[in-house]
């Protein structure tokens, strides 16, 4: 999702989390550190869907 059509792409945020998300899967970074980089940039593009606790 973040290497293809992404509305705040070329952002700082997007940048960080792609290069996250890549090492993430290469195993160098946590996966939570990804997670949370993609949490990021999903909020910044105005994507990310959150729900209030209950």
């Amino acid at each position: 999702m973040l290497a293809g059509q992404w509305r705040d792409a070329g952002s700082a945020l997007h940048g960080s989390a792609l290069r996250a998300c890549r090492r993430a899967m290469s195993g160098e970074v946590p996966a939570d550190a990804a997670r949370d980089a993609f949490i990021g940039a999903a909020r910044e593009a105005h994507v990310l869907v959150e729900h209030a606790s209950e």
